[in-house]
């Protein structure tokens, strides 16, 4: 629920784990020896985050290395922010530490003060173009990125408040298939509306040939009715972009939630993203800590070998 102004995180039901770097405000290595490519697997959930001390570090091993010990987990997928502003050659040294540590880059790539008719329209290829190619060549290792994230609240360029869901869907078709043109199949894309509003987010949907993960952003949201909502748009496994206790610091809820997905009420997530910031933070906060850690423990998530 974060503009580039913003961070945030989120996990899934895959033996994953992700982090993320990005700033924003909730209302929300070098190439060479890597070890192999991270991929989802098909069953089990991994476990990534967003970490407000890591925003802006193109290494972000340090402040992954604190997570991982506060929690015991090894975290799979690292998430951060990035507004069109942002260079894909800026971008990519991020990029290529976390690939190179064998986890999956997890990106929320925002098109602030950009227009969505223009986007579909082509005005933006050529930075389209920089980032699909720019991607090709990290081949094999995966890269998630969630556009037009939460376009179901009225915070974004991209709502569907200020636009219709069919240029929004035309809009999202387009920049999957510049990557898709450049060989960019190693992008895997993930929609997340936001789930304080669930009620008809079946128009902003692209379809499944245009998504690889579905999901839902929460902070103490009711969970079980926004599963269902997306599940009944479509059957793709899950990626929770971002996630974390009540607004008002609500860590009971937080654990309710936490606790559903260690029972596996959530059969189709497959990652689990934190949005690690502030009140919600891990540091400092042993409640919070203590409910991750306990769910990370459980069997569905995937244990470092």
């Amino acid at each position: 629920m974060f503009l580039l102004v913003a961070a945030a995180v989120v996990v899934i039901a895959l033996p994953l784990t992700v982090i993320v770097i990005r700033g924003g405000n909730h209302s929300q290595a070098p190439r060479g020896t890597a070890p192999p490519a991270q991929q989802a697997p098909a069953s089990g959930m991994l476990w990534g985050m967003w970490i407000k001390d890591a925003d802006g570090k193109p290494d972000p091993s340090a402040v992954i290395a604190s997570r991982e010990a506060s929690l015991g987990h090894r975290l799979d997928v690292f998430h951060w922010y990035e507004s069109w502003d942002s260079s894909w050659s800026g971008t990519v040294p991020t990029v290529d530490t976390v690939s190179a540590s064998g986890r999956i880059p997890m990106i929320t790539w925002e098109a602030d003060k950009r227009s969505v008719s223009r986007i579909a329209q082509g005005d933006y290829d050529a930075y389209l173009d920089t980032w699909a190619k720019g991607a090709a060549s990290r081949k094999p290792h995966e890269i998630w990125i969630r556009i037009f994230h939460e376009y179901n609240i009225p915070a974004y360029t991209w709502s569907t408040e200020k636009n219709r869901p069919t240029d929004l869907v035309a809009t999202w078709r387009h920049v999957h298939d510049r990557f898709a043109a450049a060989g960019a199949d190693n992008v895997k894309w993930i929609w997340n509306p936001d789930g304080s509003n669930p009620s008809n987010i079946s128009p902003g949907y692209p379809g499944d040939a245009y998504v690889d993960y579905t999901g839902w952003d929460t902070y103490g949201y009711e969970d079980p009715a926004d599963y269902r909502a997306v599940s009944a748009v479509s059957q793709k496994p899950m990626v929770i972009g971002e996630f974390g206790p009540s607004d008002d610091g609500g860590v009971s809820v937080l654990k309710a939630f936490t606790d559903q997905v260690a029972g596996g009420s959530y059969p189709l997530i497959r990652a689990m993203v934190y949005f690690d910031e502030g009140r919600w933070a891990v540091n400092g906060n042993p409640s919070i800590r203590d409910a991750l850690k306990q769910m990370l423990a459980s069997p569905g998530f995937r244990k470092a070998a």
